[in-house]
């Protein structure tokens, strides 16, 4: 197929495959740096409180001084996260199985508190690292079922079961999760439309 004929809608136009992204890594991997780079020189230098490299240090000797058996794996955890999202989370979906997704996404955030790791060691630590970003995951998870749960409609890679129909009456609009102590807040904000108007997708 020519170009022209499938660029007029984002980088891939029609060819909307799930695990097609290396085109928009490079293409918007590239332009996001140079765009940093650029601002980055008119800047002056930031310099970071000591109280933020302390939290992040004792962040590391938190995780480091937990003894096995404390609580369970950092991959066990992951693993149980994973299959939860796979089968919950994934393109059809519906309020019982995201709800579900939630509530194990929230008991394992408690049992994350208590994770430990094997690698007790202070260079090139993997296991911490595993640690941490497992933290990331699930807060990154949470938002993800609360999302979900709050568009009732389907839309884009989101097919709700449960609301089949795409409705652009209620939900054309953006949905921002923003966290806080108290979990993912939600707030909206329009969409931008130019050139090319919203329609339903059709194969």
């Amino acid at each position: 197929m020519r170009p022209e004929r499938v660029a007029c809608v984002s980088v891939h136009g029609g060819n909307r495959l799930g695990a097609n992204s290396l085109l928009d890594t490079l293409i918007f991997g590239r332009r996001s740096g140079v765009d940093a780079a650029t601002r980055a020189k008119g800047r002056e230098p930031v310099h970071v409180p000591h109280s933020i490299l302390k939290a992040e240090e004792d962040t590391v000797a938190d995780i480091l001084g937990r003894e096995k058996g404390s609580g369970r794996r950092v991959s066990e955890i992951r693993r149980e996260l994973g299959d939860t999202m796979d089968k919950n989370v994934a393109v059809f979906r519906d309020a019982e199985g995201l709800n579900a997704a939630l509530e194990t996404v929230r008991r394992l955030k408690e049992e994350a508190l208590s994770c430990y790791v094997d690698d007790k060691g202070a260079v090139f630590n993997q296991d911490v690292l595993g640690a941490m970003e497992l933290g990331y995951m699930l807060d990154c998870a949470e938002c993800a079922c609360v999302g979900a749960i709050h568009r009732t409609e389907s839309r884009g890679a989101q097919f709700r079961t449960d609301f089949p129909e795409r409705n652009d009456d209620e939900w054309l609009k953006h949905i921002a999760l923003t966290y806080t102590e108290d979990g993912p807040e939600i707030s909206y904000s329009d969409v931008t439309i130019t050139q090319w108007q919203p329609q339903e997708r059709s194969y």
